[in-house]
């Protein structure tokens, strides 16, 4: 080895090293997983695509691959519930108390079948959400949605914790 593949090597180091004492791993990416989501009884229309969403994302950050077709395992999960109501009432410069925020509120069942045929029922999962009321019709439909969102975030961490424990 000449001085400068020496160089070279030790340059590679310098910055390999680094990155990996920064937080970056690298994930297995081979499993594969099919997500059946639906909904069952009176369901928000924000809540499913909410819901798959979150899920899709919190599966991928895990290394698993989302796949329509042939996978290793299929999530089966069930919206069965979504509520919302106005919350936190706070004084106006009246003195009168009105709502200042959404409150929202998700629960779903799910189930973890693998394609060997073995079934894991994870539970049902319960998640909730609290936005700041908007100051006109659209403001506070999107405050609704957002709730809604981050509702689903937390009920697809607790769901995706349960598949990676099942897995």
């Amino acid at each position: 080895m000449g001085p400068s593949e020496f160089r070279r090597r030790v340059v590679f180091l310098l910055a390999v090293v680094p990155a990996c004492s920064c937080g970056y791993y690298l994930v297995d990416n081979s499993r594969t997983i099919h997500v059946a989501l639906s909904a069952e009884g009176a369901v928000h229309p924000e809540a499913l695509p909410a819901v798959s969403e979150a899920l899709s994302s919190g599966l991928r950050d895990q290394g698993l691959r989302l796949s329509s077709g042939e996978a290793d395992a299929e999530l089966a999960v069930v919206v069965t519930g979504s509520a919302e109501h106005a919350a936190l009432p706070a004084e106006d410069a009246a003195g009168n108390f009105q709502p200042s925020a959404w409150e929202t509120a998700l629960e779903a069942r799910a189930t973890l079948r693998r394609a060997d045929g073995a079934e894991t029922d994870l539970g049902t999962f319960e998640a909730s959400g609290l936005e700041a009321l908007g100051h006109d019709a659209a403001a506070d439909d999107a405050a609704q949605a957002s709730a809604y969102a981050l509702a689903a975030r937390l009920l697809a961490e607790r769901i995706v914790a349960a598949v990676l424990a099942a897995w």
